[in-house]
């Protein structure tokens, strides 16, 4: 597992210090829609990245973790965040082993990045009547010949709607659209709540 880690961390650092990189900080799509009408609250941003979607939370009200196990990343959301004048609180931590808490969170994000082991820790980290939203590339994703084709990084739409058929599935979608650099993908995208009782 340490080697997994390390190799993780070393290719993600690489590209987040590459010369040439400029990150997007355009927030996902379907976290901005699916964001309207919830109360804001305590955020945790999964595999965080650059921070788009953990700033674009911040600018709405929720005080946010955004977690990643690149701290070249997280360099560049505190900067950004910075720059925004908002605040983001950033870990550099490896989430497979990163204990999330006891009913701590209202909301959690998990965007492209897809670990199922994580979620029976994450569940019990979201206080009643939270949330979790869910995107990543489903396994008939691999049609379009980029992105992941390793079936562990690809979701099939029954595997995750059995992990969360105990809460309220108030959004659960497997959908193609072209992203903003006009490249199609295959997702499935999830905004399930916690029962309060």
């Amino acid at each position: 597992m340490y080697k997994r880690t390390q190799d993780s961390r070393e290719t993600w650092e690489k590209r987040y210090k590459a010369p040439d990189y400029q990150p997007n900080m355009k927030p996902v799509p379907f976290l901005v829609e699916m964001i309207q009408g919830l109360p804001p609250g305590q955020a945790i941003c999964l595999a965080a990245g650059t921070g788009r979607n953990a700033i674009f939370l911040a600018q709405n009200g929720y005080q946010v973790t955004a977690i990643d196990i690149s701290q070249a990343a997280l360099d560049w959301c505190d900067m950004m965040s910075n720059e925004l004048g908002v605040e983001v609180k950033t870990l550099e931590a490896d989430l497979l082993a990163f204990d999330f808490g006891n009913e701590v969170w209202d909301l959690a994000t998990n965007l492209y990045f897809y670990e199922p082991s994580l979620f029976q820790g994450l569940k019990q980290a979201i206080r009643p009547g939270g949330h979790i939203l869910f995107q990543t590339y489903s396994k008939a994703h691999k049609k379009f010949k980029r992105g992941p084709s390793n079936d562990a990084f690809l979701v099939h739409p029954h595997e995750l709607e059995n992990e969360f058929r105990d809460w309220e599935l108030l959004y659960f979608e497997e959908t193609e659209y072209t992203d903003e650099q006009n490249k199609s993908e295959s997702v499935i995208q999830m905004l399930a709540r916690k029962p309060k009782d």
